[in-house]
């Protein structure tokens, strides 16, 4: 008998108003689009073949993922989560996709896989960034209690890899599985931008506003006609337009 797989998301009641759109892709790939105050996030939720699957199963689920990614709204944050079925190792020549806190020392075949596609879209694996307890790092442990493995990840886009701030097991939550629940810490922030070296800034004498009203006058009238410059730009045929 053929097992059916499925992916989905539980959101709270709070967050409900916050959801823009969700699709089903396929049996393995669905995605979930949230507003936020500063970046909306697009969540992708997937279940990757095993070890064991046909090369050619892999390779159509992993075209599917890259073109869910590259269809995904451009300036949204990006999130690939769930059970990729890839041990993720701590192979130097991996380290600026890679953290150096995997259970595993080396890779197999879909952790490659998995690395490979972080690499290509400019992602980072940040499930292997966080140092825990072997216990909080294991995300699925086998019927017999024996063997426990790092298998399920959370990639985010490079330039956001900083808004994550802890990934961890949560193994008390009972959710009928052999998987173990794993939460993510996330906030979102608006990097400083920081004077270039060697740049000198440039000052505003923002004091002579209040000591001279002429200067503020003419000020004033400099920044009115600024304004009328952007409201008015001509086009390329030569005709006016004017932008409400």
């Amino acid at each position: 008998m053929k097992s059916t797989l499925g992916t989905g998301f539980v959101v709270s009641k709070e967050y409900k108003g916050s959801i823009m759109e969700f699709k089903p892709i396929n049996e393995r790939i669905s995605t979930l689009r949230i507003r936020v105050r500063l970046f909306n996030i697009t969540l992708i939720c997937v279940h990757a073949p095993t070890e064991e699957t046909k090369e050619e199963v892999k390779e159509r689920f992993y075209e599917e993922l890259e073109n869910v990614y590259d269809g995904a709204a451009g300036h949204d944050v990006k999130m690939i989560l769930g059970d990729m079925n890839a041990k993720i190792g701590r192979e130097k020549m991996y380290k600026p996709v890679i953290g150096q806190e995997s259970i595993h020392m080396e890779s197999n075949s879909n952790g490659e896989r998995l690395i490979d596609f972080a690499v290509n879209r400019n992602m980072i694996v940040s499930s292997t960034y966080f140092p825990h307890k072997r216990i909080h790092k294991m995300t699925w442990g086998s019927p017999d209690g024996i063997t426990f493995n790092q298998r399920d990840h959370v990639l985010v886009d490079r330039r956001h890899g900083s808004d994550v701030k802890d990934i961890r097991s949560c193994r008390g939550a009972d959710c009928d599985s052999d998987h173990f629940m794993v939460r993510v810490k996330y906030k979102q922030r608006i990097a400083n931008i920081r004077k270039a070296k060697g740049v000198r800034q440039k000052k505003y004498r923002v004091k002579e506003l209040k000591k001279d009203e002429g200067v503020t006058k003419q000020y004033c009238k400099e920044i009115e006609l600024e304004i009328g410059k952007k409201g008015i730009q001509e086009n390329s045929d030569g005709n006016t337009v004017e932008e409400k």
